[in-house]
């Protein structure tokens, strides 16, 4: 008898499950997550760069140099841009990419490089 009332108050053996997080374990992962999810909308752009900012894809404003906040992923995302030096967007350097198709269905071999500059303003 004293045997299998021991078990029913635990003393049986066998190990816990594991950790227990409980309602405060599981109130301080949410503050953790929604800490990490708004530090997306924060954003630092050095000399020399400028950051664009997209809400669901659409262009909205640019960033200069320094600390800035935007609405969080996935409202609003940012991408950072060298500003202050030629960039170059090359086209048809790779065989598969130089060959297209025109409008009266000849195959044309077009080969040309783009020099651009971003100034940030726009």
């Amino acid at each position: 008898q004293e045997r299998f009332s021991r078990r029913g108050r635990g003393g049986g053996g066998g190990g816990r499950g594991g950790p227990n997080l409980g309602p405060g374990g599981f109130l301080v992962l949410g503050v953790v997550a929604a800490i990490a999810w708004l530090a997306t909308g924060v954003v630092i752009v050095d000399e020399g760069e400028r950051a664009a900012v997209f809400r669901f894809g659409e262009y909205q404003k640019n960033f200069a140099p320094g600390l800035h906040v935007h609405l969080p992923a996935p409202i609003e995302t940012h991408e950072v841009l060298p500003s202050e030096r030629q960039q170059e967007t090359q086209i048809g350097i790779n065989q598969g990419e130089s060959l297209m198709l025109t409008g009266d269905e000849n195959i044309v071999d077009v080969q040309f490089r783009v020099f651009w500059y971003y100034d940030g303003e726009t």
